[in-house]
Parts: structure tokens; C-alpha cells; sequence
């Protein structure tokens, strides 16, 4: 498969821009589904999750398909016969619930950290100085995050879905006592 990659580094932070009224994403992301337009693309896949919550907006102006990541993902936990599932992701996405109705749809039940611990095991080590967007994959945030996915599975989860793009750069299969979702 022939594949063109556009890694637009200019768009603004989709929970912030979603969720507290900061510059919106959306300019940048049409500007980049513009682009692959241009370039022939009959499908286009989104790396970030949380960018998901704007496919309808994108496929107006697009001639490709836009897959649907989120949906992808819960097919797949259904196909895997899981009932509950920890759902690690960004602040933007679990408030959105993005995973939550697309998996509740199919008839599994979404675990998601409450807002203290969302801060303390995804917000933190994904954005703080010394976390994965400042090129940090070991150490503290590699811990947090995996204590994270702890919580959700002491809770009752059958797998975890790493619904962020960072969290393959910290989460591997045998991190888990169950599944990974990735």
C-alpha cells in the first residue's frame, strides 16, 4: 500500500481546544485533510484519538474515507468477547466519552479513572516536564501510566485499551495481567 504521511506539528492540542476553550484544532486538521486530498489518498487514519471527535467536520471537506479509530477499537474488544474494559486515554477523550459510547454501543461496560486519578496517571506523565511529550518514555511516567492501567484492572477490567498514541511508546502486552488493546 502506497502511504503518504502528514505529521502536522502545528495543531493546537485537541483537549484544550475541546475542552477549555483554547485555539481549535480544527483549522489544521481540514488543512492537513486537504493536503492528503491533494496527494490522492483514499483513506485517511488519524494517529491522535482525541482528534477523532472531529471525523464528521474532516470528512465533509474529504475526498478519502476517514477511519474510524475509536470504532475500530471497540469492533475489536467485541470481537475479543470482552464485557469490561479500563480505557486509558486523554482528559479530552474520556470527558467527550469517545470510547465510552462507541464501546457501551456494543455492550461493553468502559472503566475510565476518576478525574484525580486521570490527572495524577495520564495528564501527568503524558504532559508534565518530565513526561512522554518531553521525551520521557521510562522511568516515572512509564510507572504512572502502567499504575494507571492497574487501577482500572483491579477494578474489574478484562483488558486495557490504550486509546492515546503515546501510550505505545510505555505500553507493551506483557506490562498486563490481561489484554492490551492497542
Amino acid at each position: 500500500v502506497e502511504t503518504f504521511v502528514h505529521n502536522n506539528t502545528v495543531i493546537p492540542d485537541r483537549t484544550a481546544g475541546i475542552l477549555y476553550g483554547k485555539p481549535s484544532p480544527l483549522p489544521e486538521l481540514k488543512r492537513s485533510v486537504e493536503i492528503l486530498n491533494r496527494m490522492g489518498s483514499d483513506y485517511i487514519v488519524l494517529a491522535c484519538m482525541t482528534s477523532h471527535y472531529f471525523i464528521p467536520e474532516m470528512q465533509e471537506h474529504s475526498k478519502a474515507e476517514i477511519i474510524d479509530g475509536i470504532a475500530q477499537t471497540a469492533e475489536r474488544c467485541r470481537e475479543l468477547g470482552f464485557k469490561k474494559v479500563g480505557v486509558i486515554a486523554s482528559t479530552g477523550a474520556i470527558r467527550l466519552g469517545l470510547f465510552q459510547k462507541r464501546l457501551h454501543a456494543l455492550g461493553i461496560d468502559a472503566l475510565v479513572l476518576n478525574e484525580q486519578d486521570q490527572e495524577h496517571f495520564f495528564t501527568d506523565p503524558i504532559y508534565a516536564p518530565w513526561g512522554i511529550n518531553a521525551g520521557n518514555v521510562i522511568g516515572q511516567p512509564k510507572e504512572r501510566l502502567r499504575a494507571g492501567a492497574q487501577v482500572l484492572i483491579d477494578a474489574g477490567a478484562e483488558a486495557i485499551v490504550g486509546g492515546c498514541s503515546d501510550l505505545p511508546l510505555v505500553f507493551k502486552p506483557e506490562d498486563f495481567p490481561v489484554p492490551l488493546v492497542d
